[in-house]
């Protein structure tokens, strides 16, 4: 699976707190092993096509 972070999400990413970015480090990088599994709760986004979301918790 192709992950791509876009600029708008690297500057959000960049201004939250550490705790938080090492959830959302653990969290893409069980994204890119199973994009489907449990505990992502991952689902399309209405009309994009080819493009899930998946909360960080």
């Amino acid at each position: 699976m192709k992950i791509k972070a876009y600029k708008s999400f690297l500057k959000a990413y960049h201004k939250l707190p550490e705790n938080v970015q090492k959830k959302v480090d653990k969290q893409i990088a069980l994204l890119s092993k199973d994009f489907k599994h449990p505990s992502l709760h991952t689902k399309k986004i209405k009309g994009r096509e080819g493009i899930w979301e998946a909360p960080v918790n």
